[in-house]
């Protein structure tokens, strides 16, 4: 068994050592017993107290989206089953505007949206946080409460028995973390343990509603797709700077970061010629220095192109590897997502009616 344990709310969505932590302390992995399950995903939404203003819609939204009573699907072509269920725990420790470090980090908001992140800290910054030890009772707590309630519906349903995580769950609760100090050694042994065992890929099974085109529309827009367009000859390309991370046992969860100029290049019909990718050397630089370098460096690779056209284009699925990594426009349609393909590494997602527009 493959579990997943994240959390989410209307600006964020992550796992993070915690949830590797709880995930651990539990056992799921080892625990959970159902005919035809591989994979369990676990996703805890999280209410927000108050939005930004500017965000005021999406926060709406998302909170009147909010499930009243847990949700459960089963994948079966991927053999995953998948579990949503609103927390009591307030989502606020988790939007990513409520880090003074976020502020710091990204100085290239505009005026008014700076200010709106201000008043926001401002007013949050009194706010009591409940400490990290008695969330992870809390989360442990709703698991109790959520598998319970489960039990009857995924036995009928899908065969699936809760009763031995149930039982382990009572017996963990002498055993929860006390204070910080347990919990974070809690998370250290946990981290250790997931690097320590084998990563076993998940393989993919392509599931199509309807079949795919031939070729997909590329929208040109000033951020995800600045770089794409024809040639004076007719042949389209697409230039990118992707970030890939390595990281090894050894380093223990301190994943190093290469930073390539990428030109994809196509016929006129949209097949893949080739791709150029030249890495920027940069030395633990500033973050805004290393993409000063490979933005110059791309526009050298545009350059070399001759005379261009800024524009839309339309190209085929292709892969390509760079630095051991998948790279290109895959096809990622699953049971699950539905008909997709994506743009990797840079994570842009292409759906119907493939107009040309995508998701990030």
């Amino acid at each position: 068994m493959r579990t997943h344990i994240g959390f989410k709310t209307y600006s964020t969505f992550g796992n993070g050592d915690f949830l590797d932590a709880l995930k651990y302390f539990i056992g799921f992995d080892n625990l959970f017993c159902g005919n035809g399950v591989e994979q369990l995903e676990i996703e805890i939404l999280l209410s927000m107290i108050k939005p930004i203003r500017h965000l005021a819609d999406l926060y709406k939204g998302f909170q009147e989206s909010l499930p009243s009573r847990p949700k459960v699907k089963l994948f079966r072509s991927s053999k995953k089953l998948k579990i949503s269920y609103l927390s009591s725990i307030n989502g606020t420790n988790y939007d990513s505007y409520s880090s003074r470090e976020h502020r710091i980090r990204y100085k290239e908001f505009d005026i008014e949206l700076q200010a709106s992140i201000d008043e926001y800290l401002e007013e949050t910054s009194n706010w009591h946080y409940p400490e990290r030890h008695y969330e992870f009772t809390v989360f442990f707590k709703e698991f109790q409460h959520l598998f319970k309630q489960l039990d009857s519906t995924l036995k009928k349903k899908y065969d699936f028995d809760c009763q031995p995580l149930i039982n382990k769950l009572e017996s963990l609760q002498d055993s929860l973390p006390k204070d910080e100090a347990s919990l974070a050694e809690l998370i250290r042994v946990s981290i250790a343990a997931k690097y320590a065992a084998p990563e076993v890929p998940v393989p993919m099974v392509l599931v199509h509603a309807t079949p795919l085109p031939s070729v997909f529309p590329v929208n040109r827009y000033q951020s995800k797709t600045r770089y794409i367009g024809v040639t004076k000859t007719g042949e389209q390309f697409w230039g990118q700077i992707i970030v890939i991370y390595r990281a090894s046992l050894e380093q223990q969860k301190t994943a190093t970061q290469h930073y390539f100029s990428v030109v994809h290049k196509f016929q006129s019909d949209g097949t893949h010629i080739d791709t150029i990718a030249e890495e920027i050397e940069h030395n633990d630089q500033d973050e805004s220095l290393i993409m000063a370098n490979a933005k110059r460096r791309l526009n050298e690779l545009l350059s070399s192109l001759g005379d261009v056209d800024y524009q839309d284009i339309a190209i085929r699925l292709f892969e390509t590897t760079i630095a051991g990594s998948l790279c290109g426009l895959i096809d990622t349609s699953t049971e699950e997502l539905g008909d997709t393909v994506t743009m990797k590494p840079a994570g842009l997602i292409f759906s119907p009616p493939w107009d040309g527009s995508f998701d990030t």
